[in-house]
C-alpha cells in the first residue's frame, strides 16, 4: 500500500487528556449510556460480562438494534444486563431520545459523538470516559 504523501497526525497523551477535559462538563451521571453509534453483539456481550453479579447505584442503557438485542437476549446477555439494573434499547439513539424529558441531566457516556452532540441536542451534562470508569461510578 502506497503511504508517500499522505499526511500523519500524531495524537498522545496530551490531546486524549484535552480531549476528556473538554467534553466532561460534569462528575458524575444520572444515568450511563452506551451505543452511539449502535453497540456491536461484541460490545453487548462485554458489558453484560462486565455486570454479571452486580448491582447499578444509577441506570445504564445500551442502545443497539433490534436485529443485535434478539440475539442478545438469545445469548442471555439482557438477562445479566436487567438483572444489574441496566436496560438494552432497540432502535433509537440517546441523541435523539427525550431523556431530558425522562428527568436526568447529566449522562455518561464513552462516545466522544455523544459526548459533542447531548449537550446541545438534549440539554445534558457530560461525564465522558471508557465503559470501565463508568461503571465503577455506578456499581455497588
Amino acid at each position: 500500500m502506497e503511504t508517500s504523501g499522505l499526511e500523519t497526525i500524531e495524537v498522545g497523551q496530551s490531546e486524549l487528556d484535552q480531549t476528556y477535559a473538554k467534553l466532561n462538563t460534569a462528575q458524575s451521571p444520572d444515568i450511563v449510556i452506551l451505543g452511539c453509534p449502535h453497540a456491536s453483539l461484541r460490545e453487548i456481550s462485554t458489558l453484560a460480562g462486565k455486570l454479571e453479579g452486580k448491582t447499578l447505584a444509577k441506570p445504564i442503557w445500551i442502545c443497539t438494534s433490534r436485529v443485535m438485542k434478539e440475539a442478545a437476549e438469545r445469548l442471555g446477555h439482557v438477562e445479566t444486563i436487567e438483572s444489574a439494573g441496566g436496560r438494552v434499547v432497540a432502535d433509537t439513539c440517546m441523541v435523539v431520545s427525550p431523556i431530558e424529558e425522562m428527568g436526568y441531566g447529566t449522562v455518561g457516556v464513552n462516545s466522544g459523538k455523544a459526548a459533542n452532540y447531548l449537550p446541545g441536542f438534549c440539554k445534558q451534562e457530560v461525564v465522558f470516559y471508557n465503559v470501565d470508569e463508568l461503571i465503577g461510578r455506578l456499581a455497588q
